[in-house]
C-alpha cells in the first residue's frame, strides 16, 4: 500500500522559532475508487503567513493531484511529488483545508499513511520522511493585516477563492485545460446548432442547465465592477488572474450572441423541459433551442444590460488584451443603440424566459448601461442617456431585475454630484432597521424575500461598501455590510456557503453536484435525501425564511437553490471586506 507523505513549508510573515510552534494537522480519506482518492488535508495555524506552500509526496507513483485551494507549481519524479503554493494569507487559530484528488494510476494501489511538516517541524508522522524537498522559508514579507472588526473570524481570501471556483463548475461549452472542478466535463457543444451558429460557452444559470442571459449578463457585470472597485483585493488574495479568466467566459460567449447590429441570442435551452429532467449537463439529451431578440421582437433590458458587461469588462481588458477589449466595446456601443432604438421588453419576445426571469421595466437597463458606456467612452452623449433615465425613487433591491441602486452608485461615482450619494443613502436607510423597507430576522438576517435571500442582502451588501468608499456613512454602511455577510458565512452557527465554515450546505439544489455519474442519475438522487456527491465549492445557497429556519434539502428549493446572480454582489462584497482588512 502507498504512503503519501506531506510536507507543509510556509512563507513566514513573522519569525517563529520551527522548534517551538504549536501548529497541528490531521488528515483523512474521503473517498476510495480504483486507481484514485478523494482525501482531506487541515493544519491549524499558529502564526501569521502572508502565503504558504504545500508539498505532497507519495512512496508509490502518483500521476496527478488536484486541489481547490492553491496552485500547483511543481513536480518532483523521485518522490512522486506535487507542490502547491497559495497567497491566501493565514493567521494565529486559522485552518487551512484542504480537499485533495489524486491519480495512482490503474493498478489501484491507495494512500494509507500520512505524514505532515510545517516549517520542517513533524506535526503528524504517520509515514516515513524522506529528505526536505529543499522549498526556501522567506522571513521578511510583511506581516498580515486583519480588520479588526474581523478579528480573523472568517477567512474572506478563502470564500472569495472558492466563489471563483463556483462559476467555474457552472461553466458551458469546451472547458480549458486548467479546469479545476474535476467532476465537470465538456457539455452543450452542439448549442446553437439549431440556427446554425456556434453558442456554446456561458454559464449554466444556477443548479440547472438552462443558459438564461439576462441574470448571467448582469451577473458578470456585477462581478466585474467589483473587480474594478477592489482590484487591488483581488491582486493581493492572489486571485486576480483566476477572476480575469471567470469573466472572459461568458464575455466571450456574449460575443457569440450578438450576430448582427439587432441580432442578440438571449436564451438556450428551454425551461420547462430542463427543469422535467435530473440530469448533469455532460448527460442531457433534450433539444436546446436557441431564442433571440431582434427589430421585429425587441429587448431593450436584454440587450442594455449585456451591453453594460461588455462595456464594463473592456474597462477590465483593455490594457490587459486590448483586441479584445476593442471587441468588446464595439460590441458594446451596437447593443446599446439597439436597446436604445428598439424599445421592448425581452421577456415578451423569448416568451420562454418569462416564468424564470421576467422582465417588467427596461429604462433601468437604459441608465445603468449608458453610464457604464460613459465609463469606457467618456462620452458625454452617454452620461446624458443615463441622467436622462434615472430614477430618484427608494428602490426594491439591486438584482438583476433591478439594476437602479445600482445605476445610483455608479452615476454617484462618475459625477460626485451630492444628489446621487443622498439617493443612495435614502435606499441603505431602507435596508437598515430603522428604515422600515426589509424584515430583519431575528438572528440579524436583512430578509426581503423568500427566494434567494441571502443573495439581496449579499448585493444590499456590496452596494454598502461601495457608498462608503463614496462617504455615504461609512461606519454605519460597513457595519451592515459585515453583518450580512457574516451572517452568510456563519455568524448563525452555520455556514451559507458550499465546503465553506463550520456546517456547510451539504444537498444543494445542483444537478451536477448531486449525481455521481454524467450518465446515471435521475429523480432519485434529487428524491435521496443523502448529501450530494460532490461538493460545488463555494456557491451561496438560497438561504433562510424570515424566522431563520433553513432546510438542507435539495428539494427545498427555495432554500437550497445556486445560481450565478446568488454570488454576484456577495462575491463583491467580499472583496470589499478584504480591501478593508488590507487597510484600503
Amino acid at each position: 500500500m502507498a504512503n503519501i507523505i506531506v510536507y507543509l513549508v510556509f512563507a513566514a510573515a513573522i519569525a517563529i522559532p520551527s522548534c517551538k510552534a504549536n501548529n497541528s494537522a490531521t488528515f483523512a480519506f474521503l473517498e476510495r475508487w480504483h486507481g484514485g482518492f478523494k482525501a482531506q488535508v487541515k493544519v491549524t495555524v499558529s502564526g501569521n503567513y502572508n502565503g504558504w506552500t504545500l508539498s505532497l509526496s507519495f512512496d508509490e507513483p502518483v500521476y496527478s493531484v488536484q486541489n481547490w485551494v492553491a496552485d500547483l507549481t511543481s513536480v518532483w519524479s523521485n518522490f512522486y511529488g506535487f507542490e502547491f503554493r497559495s497567497n491566501t494569507p493565514v493567521w494565529p487559530g486559522y485552518v487551512i483545508d484542504m480537499i485533495i484528488i489524486g491519480d495512482a494510476g490503474q493498478s489501484g494501489v491507495q494512500p494509507k499513511e500520512i505524514g505532515v511538516k510545517f516549517n520542517e517541524v513533524v506535526i503528524l508522522n504517520g509515514g516515513q520522511f524522506g529528505g526536505s524537498i529543499g522549498i526556501p522559508v522567506a522571513t521578511t514579507t510583511p506581516t498580515v493585516t486583519i480588520d479588526n472588526n474581523n478579528n480573523g473570524k472568517y477567512n474572506y481570501v478563502e470564500a472569495l477563492e472558492k466563489s471563483i471556483l463556483f462559476y467555474e463548475a457552472q461553466r458551458s461549452g469546451k472547458l480549458p485545460p486548467d479546469n479545476r472542478v474535476p467532476w465537470r466535463g465538456d457539455s452543450a457543444l452542439g448549442d446553437g446548432s439549431d440556427v446554425g451558429k456556434d453558442l456554446t460557452g456561458g454559464w449554466y444559470d444556477a443548479g440547472d442547465t438552462v443558459k438564461f442571459n439576462f441574470p448571467m449578463a448582469w451577473s458578470t457585470t456585477t462581478l466585474i465592477w467589483g473587480l474594478l472597485q477592489y482590484r487591488d483585493a483581488y491582486k493581493s488574495s492572489g486571485q486576480y488572474n483566476w477572476m480575469l479568466k471567470s469573466v472572459r467566459w461568458p464575455l466571450e460567449y456574449f460575443v457569440k450572441c450578438h450576430v448582427s447590429d439587432n441580432e442578440l441570442y438571449g436564451q438556450v435551452g428551454n425551461g420547462h423541459t430542463d427543469h422535467a429532467s435530473w440530469i448533469p449537463a455532460e448527460g442531457m439529451t433534450m433539444n436546446r433551442p436557441s431564442y433571440k431578440i431582434h427589430a421585429g421582437a425587441p429587448g431593450s433590458d436584454l440587450a442594455g444590460e449585456t451591453a453594460a458587461a461588455m462595456a464594463a469588462g473592456y474597462l477590465v481588458f483593455r490594457d490587459e488584451d486590448p483586441a479584445f477589449a476593442a471587441t468588446l466595446l464595439d460590441h458594446a456601443k451596437r447593443l446599446y443603440a439597439f436597446a436604445d432604438g428598439y424599445r421592448g421588453y425581452y421577456s415578451q419576445s423569448i416568451p420562454d424566459a418569462q416564468s424564470f426571469y421576467g422582465s417588467t421595466d427596461y429604462t433601468d437597463e437604459l441608465c445603468w448601461a449608458a453610464a457604464w458606456l460613459y465609463l469606457a467612452t467618456n462620452d458625454a452623449g452617454y452620461l446624458a442617456k443615463a441622467q436622462s433615465f434615472y430614477d430618484s425613487a427608494v428602490p426594491w433591491a439591486f438584482s438583476w431585475a433591478d439594476k437602479q441602486p445600482g445605476y445610483m452608485v455608479l452615476l454617484a461615482q462618475i459625477t460626485g454630484d451630492d444628489k446621487y450619494k443622498q439617493d443612495v443613502a435614502g435606499f441603505l436607510n431602507s435596508w437598515s432597521r430603522t428604515g422600515g423597507g426589509v424584515t430583519y430576522t431575528p438572528k440579524g438576517l436583512a430578509w426581503r424575500d423568500a427566494w434567494g435571500s441571502l443573495r439581496y442582502s449579499g448585493n444590499a451588501a456590496f452596494i454598502a461598501l461601495m457608498a462608503a468608499d463614496l462617504g455615504v456613512d461609512p461606519s454605519k454602511s460597513r457595519d451592515f455590510a459585515r453583518s450580512q455577510i457574516h451572517y452568510a458565512l456563519g455568524d448563525t452557527g452555520r455556514s451559507y456557503v458550499v465546503g465553506y465554515g463550520y456546517n456547510p450546505p451539504q444537498r444543494c439544489h445542483h444537478k451536477g453536484a448531486s449525481c455521481p455519474q454524467w450518465h446515471s442519475c435521475g429523480w432519485n438522487y434529487y428524491n435521496s435525501g443523502s448529501a450530494n456527491v460532490h461538493t460545488i465549492y463555494g456557491a451561496l445557497v438560497g438561504g433562510p425564511d424570515k424566522y431563520d429556519g433553513y432546510s438542507d434539502d435539495r428539494t427545498k428549493y427555495e432554500h437550497t437553490e445556486v445560481a450565478c446572480d446568488y454570488n454576484a454582489g456577495y462575491q463583491g462584497a467580499l472583496a470589499g471586506l478584504i480591501a478593508l482588512a488590507n487597510g484600503k
